[in-house]
Formats: C-alpha cells, sequence, structure tokens
C-alpha cells in the first residue's frame, strides 16, 4: 500500500498518536482525574485483537487486560 504514497506524505498511526495526546490532555486538565475511579473495573472494546496491541495493552496496565471484540 505504502508504494502508492508519494515520499512526502507522512503516514500518522493512531496507536503512535492517542496515549499520548490522550496523557497532555488530562495533564491540562487535573479535575478529570480526580474524577477517574482507580479501583474500578475496567473493560477494553476494540475493533482488532492483534497481538501487538494485546502486549501493549498488558504492559500499559500490568497484566489482566481482556480485550473483548466488536463489530462495526
Amino acid at each position: 500500500m505504502w508504494r502508492f504514497l508519494d515520499e512526502d506524505i507522512d503516514v500518522i498511526c493512531q496507536t503512535d498518536v492517542v496515549p499520548g495526546k490522550l496523557r497532555e490532555y488530562l495533564a491540562r486538565h487535573p479535575e478529570i482525574d480526580v474524577n477517574l475511579d482507580k479501583n474500578g473495573e475496567r473493560e477494553f472494546f476494540v475493533t482488532e485483537i492483534t497481538e501487538r496491541f494485546q502486549k501493549l495493552a498488558n504492559e500499559w496496565f500490568d497484566g489482566g487486560v481482556n480485550l473483548e471484540l466488536v463489530r462495526y
């Protein structure tokens, strides 16, 4: 696929961008962080389950992450 793109085009992958942007947003809005329940149950709904994402999710949340596949 990439061979059809002009070399001047930057391809942006959401997995590279979204976590950092969320971190920045929460840093700018501490009132949201205060309202987040740190001891609640987490549910993860994804449109695709890959080995890489499963590994990253477990690293980010210290293991025990179960991803639930949703169809759109």
